[in-house]
């Protein structure tokens, strides 16, 4: 199982890419977060971080209105099936 978070583009500007804000233990490998499809399969997504501080990365270049996993899953492989949880 995993919490699930939603990341959508700036409501003032819609045509820009998403950004988020990704707690540190969602990162792993280089640069990369598990992204949940429609079916609870997760896939791993490169993501361009442009800075940081002690328990966030910040992030740009992102599909618009993705889920995420933000916490780490032991043994978590593609299209791996979770039970979403929505917070």
């Amino acid at each position: 199982m995993g919490l699930i978070k939603l990341i959508s583009s700036s409501p003032n500007k819609p045509s820009s890419p998403a950004w988020g804000l990704y707690p540190r233990t969602a990162i792993f490998g280089e640069n990369k977060i598990y992204t949940v499809n429609k079916d609870s399969t997760i896939h791993s997504t490169e993501i361009n971080i442009r800075s940081s501080d002690d328990r966030y990365y910040y992030v740009d270049n992102l599909k618009d209105s993705i889920y995420y996993l933000p916490q780490p899953i032991i043994n978590a492989k593609e299209s791996f099936k979770i039970t979403p949880i929505f917070k």
